[in-house]
Order: structure tokens, then C-alpha cells, then sequence
């Protein structure tokens, strides 16, 4: 007999699967460039963190974050919010 008999393998189970790691909601897949990984990541660590802005004109900017362009170029980039 076998330690499976009876019980519920795969299919649909309230609670199963993978939790969401983002505040935002639903998720998409996208194919992104691995040199642009780290800078997508700080957009959406910089969303999430200042999702709390509300104040007409309110801004956050982010730190400033160094990139290689697709052209081989060092750029360095910052990330701003403003509540309108």
C-alpha cells in the first residue's frame, strides 16, 4: 500500500501555491534584459515603498542608481513620484 492512498495530490487546493510578493496586485511575466534587472527591481522596490504619498506635490525621489545602457554607456538614473 502506498503512502498516498487517499490523499489529495495536485489539482486545486485553497491556499496552494506561490504568494504574491508585491503589495501591488497581479502580476505579469516580461522578458527584461539582465543588465536592467537591478534597475527594474529598485522602480518597483521605490513604488512599493512610497505607495503611502498622497499630499498634492508630494515627491520622493529615489537613490540614485548606476546602469550600463544598450549602448555601453555608464548612465546613472533616479526614480521620482509626485502626488497629483
Amino acid at each position: 500500500m502506498s503512502n498516498t492512498e487517499g490523499k489529495k495530490i495536485g489539482g486545486f487546493r485553497e491556499g496552494s501555491g506561490g504568494k504574491p510578493k508585491h503589495k501591488a496586485g497581479k502580476t505579469t511575466t516580461k522578458r527584461i534584459p539582465e543588465k536592467y534587472i537591478d534597475a527594474v527591481s529598485s522602480l518597483i522596490n521605490h513604488l512599493e515603498s512610497n505607495a503611502e504619498i498622497n499630499k498634492k506635490g508630494e515627491t520622493k525621489t529615489s537613490e540614485p542608481l548606476r546602469i550600463v545602457s544598450a549602448f555601453e554607456q555608464e548612465q546613472e538614473i533616479t526614480f521620482t513620484i509626485k502626488a497629483v
